[in-house]
């Protein structure tokens, strides 16, 4: 999740009460052009997931990218392996009903589909200036036309495409025979946003699990394309040395469930090319997490600018640091993104 704007945090565009503090997040202090990570594999036995080769291949593959694109070396710890159950076991249970509220119910059919609307077009119109850009990538991609020429159509539009991409999830199966999206909370964005605000001991999760959700916060445009689907987000971290961690879930490049391959634009990827585009995804981000890069939107060059739908072949053809270098634009400029976090949620 991440294009138009930059919701790394939760409570970035949460509304809080009168009484909530809200505090940058400190960049980080970068020693040396080194730095190690903490990693997880996050496995949910539901779903097929990367091999030890694999996951050796996605992390080479991210520790090159990065020193290519930020001259960054990184470091990785060896990867330590934890059920889904146990990892949200670490996950504070903090305020978990408001929490809710903030979510888009598909699964229970009682979601406000008019707030969803709302939203889309709260950050659209903050970005009036990029609209018709914004537009002329999404056109090709949204299930059914504008029904209005205008950001109130064009919010419309991008909801109705989310959910009917969305709810496909409530229907296929999983490697149980069961619905890939169950009445577990591991598909909700919200959850993996607020997993680091307790005691989480990674800096990086890498997970099988599909990140697929609708909230009433945060959601752009990319995200909406694809039906609510998360590749990666950085998120504040109560115990992390960044003071953030992310996650990227391997679900969209390991997977040929044909909503999957369609948003792929047809591609299939075998098994040594799926590890390397979600390592070079994962470079992306890093450049989060290190620097808070933005996102550079439809500068194809550049690491930042996300994939369009989940082709992710073409996107990593198309990147090039020469052409995308620190600095080159607003949003590759270190300290691009404005991250926050509310104090109030923070577990001791």
């Amino acid at each position: 999740m991440l294009a138009i704007m930059v919701p790394l945090c939760l409570m970035a565009l949460k509304p809080g009460r009168a009484d909530e503090e809200w505090y940058p997040v400190p960049r980080p202090q970068i020693h040396g052009n080194k730095a190690m990570f903490r990693v997880a594999h996050a496995i949910n036995p539901r779903f097929s997931h990367m091999s030890k080769a694999q996951l050796a291949i996605v992390l080479a593959e991210a520790r090159q990218v990065a020193k290519d694109h930020f001259g960054i070396e990184i470091i990785f710890g060896q990867p330590e392996q934890i059920g889904i159950s146990e990892l949200f076991a670490l996950r504070p249970s903090l305020a978990d009903e408001d929490l809710l509220q903030w979510v888009y119910d598909f699964k229970g059919d009682s979601g406000k589909r008019h707030l969803l609307v709302a939203d889309l077009l709260e950050r659209l119109r903050a970005n009036n200036a990029q609209l018709a850009e914004i537009y002329a990538f999404a056109a090709p991609h949204l299930i059914a036309p504008l029904a209005s020429d205008n950001a109130e159509g064009f919010a419309e539009a991008l909801t109705d495409t989310l959910l009917r991409r969305l709810y496909v999830w409530r229907v296929l199966p999983a490697i149980d025979r069961r619905a890939v999206i169950d009445d577990t909370v591991y598909n909700e964005w919200a959850f993996w946003d607020t997993l680091a605000h307790g005691a989480l001991p990674y800096d990086i999760v890498i997970t099988n699990q599909l990140v697929a959700s609708a909230e009433y916060y945060g959601m752009d445009v990319h995200s909406a394309l694809r039906g609510g689907i998360s590749v990666g987000t950085t998120s504040y971290s109560r115990d992390g040395p960044f003071h953030t961690y992310a996650f990227l879930s391997t679900f969209p490049f390991a997977n040929d469930y044909v909503p999957i391959v369609k948003l792929r634009g047809g591609k299939r990827y075998g098994e040594e090319e799926a590890a390397r585009l979600a390592g070079a995804y994962l470079a992306h981000e890093i450049g989060h997490v290190l620097l808070h890069l933005g996102h550079p939107f439809n500068q194809s060059a550049c690491v930042m600018n996300p994939a369009q739908l989940l082709d992710f072949r073409t996107w990593r053809d198309n990147l090039d640091a020469a052409r995308c270098p620190l600095g080159s634009s607003a949003e590759m400029v270190p300290g691009a993104a404005k991250l926050t976090y509310n104090a109030s949620w923070i577990v001791r």
